[in-house]
């Protein structure tokens, strides 16, 4: 991390936690100590969407609120297309109400050219607990995203930032 870029703060590190950089609505998550390959085809994407969507309702009584249309498609579809064009295969989505109508929805991500995974939550942890929660399913860097949050932010440069 550079020690003259402000915008990239570290906010979280002891040996037994993950490494937690934060950025607007991204954190990019290390849990190793390793240096990891150059090549953001490993980076895996942690989408945290087990929201409630309360302030939503009624629209979220039924969809989930990362399922919400927005102009004719899902919401989740515009984090997709963003992590596809930097590169990023995959996307592990974090979730707690309402996870079978991801899984329906979604599947295997075959329809969004991702391959997806599922780790649901039984009671909502949070978000720094969604994270320590996917620590096992993940070796290396993450990007954790907020599954309500949509933003242009060069997700290749931030990387090359991170990992410098």
């Amino acid at each position: 991390m550079p020690a003259q870029d402000p915008t990239i703060r570290r906010v979280l590190y002891e040996s037994k936690w993950p490494l937690l950089y934060h950025y607007g609505d991204l954190f990019f998550v290390q849990f190793t100590d390793e240096a990891v390959a150059a090549d953001i085809r490993f980076v895996i994407a942690l989408i945290l969407i087990g929201g409630m969507g309360t302030r939503l309702r009624p629209f979220t009584c039924e969809t989930p609120k990362a399922l919400l249309p927005v102009v004719n498609k899902p919401f989740l579809n515009y984090q997709f297309e963003i992590l596809k064009k930097h590169g990023i295969q995959e996307a592990i989505l974090c979730t707690s109400y309402m996870p079978e109508v991801f899984r329906r929805e979604l599947g295997d991500g075959r329809g969004t050219g991702l391959k997806l995974r599922y780790l649901h939550e039984k009671n909502p942890l949070g978000t720094a607990g969604a994270i320590k929660n996917a620590q096992a399913w993940v070796k290396d860097t993450v990007l954790a995203l907020n599954g309500d949050v949509l933003n242009a932010l060069d997700i290749t440069a931030f990387l090359k930032a991170h990992r410098a």
